[in-house]
């Protein structure tokens, strides 16, 4: 079941990539041709995440109870030190190259409620690395989800838990946050009902879910749009006989690389690209299927999650191993999420 999770989190972290492969090839003057009907389904990749997060939660804490000060802990090793790293990597370039990200500028208050995880709710914008919104969500469910613990495991803990998350929802109108108890949902439903049978096509059923909710809905709340069919998604590939490849396993470890990455990746492939000698941006690189705009998302998709490996190797791995020796009981685990 966890590696099936962990393909599905290469997956999400491909998706996204793949999204802002979109954007960023359009503002090169790179369009898509051949992939332009997938533009907007990476935006699931994020909704993906949440409800894996939400199901990883109650998997590991029904398998291996932590208390409140342990699970947190347990998180900021998973979470804190690798984006700390990178946003500081992040940082120091724009120090150093003035001018070398488009967008992002050296604001010390930004930079400060970023690391706090508070820059949306205090200054109402994204963090200073924009992907890290998410990390915000997670930081909050995170919070929410170690409180609860104080009642024990059990019946009870989830109620609370359910309730405080939407009433969240109610007073702040977040609804995306209720995408993590579609996780927790998704693995109440797979210890009580026989779904191994039903694996394929709950997963299946999800996919249709993002085709036809973008297509037909797409002004409606993500959580309708993204998040129902990822749960779905979720469900049916939990339920699914686990099938160990290695590869895939190895990139869902990285995938929380390969995701932060990307703010670097995808700019730095396209200010490469744009400078190289290439048929003009909007040609057909075959006939009228496939442009240069379709093979340079290909490209990006590949760089990122290069680079991400290698963020994987140079900077997570070495950060969360000191993190954890010195936060952590030498025999805790971190769940693979």
């Amino acid at each position: 079941m966890l590696d099936n999770l962990q393909f599905l989190r290469a997956v999400a972290a491909s998706l996204v990539v793949m999204q802002h492969s979109f954007s960023r090839g359009e503002s090169y003057g790179f369009p898509a041709m051949g992939l332009r009907s997938l533009d907007g389904f990476g935006l699931g990749g994020v909704d993906i995440f949440f409800v894996i997060s939400g199901f990883i939660m109650t998997y590991s804490q029904s398998r291996a109870p932590k208390t409140p000060r342990e699970f947190i802990l347990g998180r900021f090793v998973r979470i804190v030190p690798l984006y700390w790293s990178w946003m500081a990597l992040i940082v120091s370039l724009i120090v150093l190259v003035p001018g070398v990200f488009r967008t992002l500028q050296i604001d010390l208050e930004h930079i400060l409620y970023s690391t706090l995880f508070l820059s949306q709710p205090l200054l109402s914008e994204p963090p200073f690395i924009d992907l890290g919104w998410t990390l915000e969500y997670e930081m909050l469910f995170y919070m929410v989800f170690a409180l609860t613990l104080l009642l024990g495991n059990g019946r009870v803990q989830l109620l609370v838990l359910g309730t405080a998350m939407l009433g969240f929802a109610l007073v702040f109108g977040q609804w995306i946050v209720l995408e993590f108890l579609l996780g927790v949902t998704a693995f109440l439903l797979l210890a009580q009902m026989q779904a191994r049978g039903l694996g394929v096509g709950l997963m299946l059923a999800g996919i249709a879910g993002f085709a036809v909710m973008h297509g037909l809905f797409a002004d409606m709340h993500r959580l309708w749009t993204w998040g129902v069919p990822a749960f779905l998604v979720v469900l049916g590939v939990s339920a699914m006989r686990g099938r160990h490849a290695r590869v895939l396993s190895y990139l869902g470890d990285a995938s929380y690389s390969i995701y932060l990455v990307q703010v670097a990746s995808i700019p730095l492939f396209y200010k490469v690209a744009s400078v190289l000698p290439a048929p003009q941006s909007g040609a057909a690189a075959w006939g009228d299927v496939v442009s240069v705009g379709d093979l340079l998302i290909l490209g990006s998709i590949a760089f990122s999650i290069v680079a991400g490996v290698l963020l994987h190797e140079v900077v997570e791995k070495p950060v969360t191993l000191v993190a954890r020796r010195s936060l952590l009981q030498p025999q805790t685990a971190l769940p693979r999420e």
